[in-house]
């Protein structure tokens, strides 16, 4: 038990390492050009996963057969990831500019270049994804097996969350994160997850490049005007239809039983500890000055 919970306390620092890096690469790339502004995180993620991956890669499950099956199914699955991830985005926007705060709508989309397009590919979906699932999925879920397959799901989606940062993407990034958590579970590899996270990301990386389609988004929600109810019903409505599909998904990836897990060991060592503590209050205090910024832009 004492080594699942070090392996646990050193998964949840490895997050809150991780989180405390991102947010100062963020604050230090503000002079970068707007497709490069991310590059600095994504890489702080890359080595930290790196580093945890040859950790605990003793932990990964066994390999599956049905890898290429479960990757096939993710592959689908991703497409619905954009729709869930900005119907979320929208929702919350919303729900913030009805109470007053001012999230940044952003600037009117520009026709972009080969070179924005290759740099938001490379920064949004190779980086990103290579460092997020090997973090998350690699690490930190592998290394919290001991207490438990849906703890350790339940966990480490929670801190793919908590890794955002912000309040805004938590509840696509924590579906996402069980919808990867019970792939690679099931499958004992990477790819699978690898997979739905790239589709996802792809789609979402070409949805932001079509300017009409930017344009709108951004208009809707730059500020609370009488179609704003109308957006945000909608929004609510295809979050709730894309979640439902995702749900069922779940429950037929988890279907496919693997061997009988050993009996599980308790979790609470692990999660009230200083790294599981100092996670927490790191991520509120973050969100807390993230909310007080916006309503204070309050016109």
């Amino acid at each position: 038990m004492e080594v699942s919970s070090k392996r646990g306390r050193f998964a949840l620092a490895l997050v809150f390492g991780c989180s405390v890096a991102v947010l100062v690469c963020l604050f230090a790339a503000g002079r970068l050009p707007a497709e490069w502004h991310d590059l600095p995180a994504k890489l702080a993620v890359l080595v930290f996963a790196v580093w945890g991956f040859r950790r605990v890669r003793q932990c990964w499950p066994h390999p599956s057969p049905n890898v290429g099956r479960l990757t096939a199914e993710a592959a689908l699955a991703g497409l619905l990831n954009p729709l869930a991830g900005n119907a979320f985005a929208i929702a919350m926007t919303l729900i913030l500019l009805r109470f007053g705060a001012h999230p940044s709508a952003g600037s009117p989309t520009e026709m972009p270049t080969v070179s924005t397009v290759a740099a938001m590919f490379l920064v949004q979906v190779v980086l990103t994804v290579l460092g997020e699932e090997l973090l998350c999925r690699g690490a930190v879920l592998p290394a919290l097996l001991a207490h438990g397959e849906k703890q350790a799901i339940a966990v480490s989606a929670l801190a793919f969350g908590m890794l955002h940062l912000f309040l805004l993407p938590l509840p696509w990034a924590i579906v996402l994160g069980v919808m990867s958590g019970v792939l690679f579970v099931r499958s004992g590899s990477l790819w699978p997850s690898l997979t739905l996270h790239a589709v996802g990301n792809t789609l979402g990386v070409l949805l932001a490049l079509c300017r009409p389609l930017a344009d709108l988004l951004r208009q809707a929600t730059a500020a609370w005007t009488p179609t704003s109810a109308w957006w945000l019903a909608g929004a609510i409505l295809v979050a709730a239809i894309t979640t439902s599909i995702q749900w069922q998904l779940v429950k037929h990836w988890w279907a496919h039983a693997r061997q009988s897990a050993p009996e599980a060991v308790s979790l609470r060592s692990t999660l009230v500890s200083v790294p599981g503590i100092g996670l927490c209050v790191f991520y509120l205090l973050v969100n807390v000055l993230f909310l007080i910024a916006m309503f204070s832009a309050r016109k």
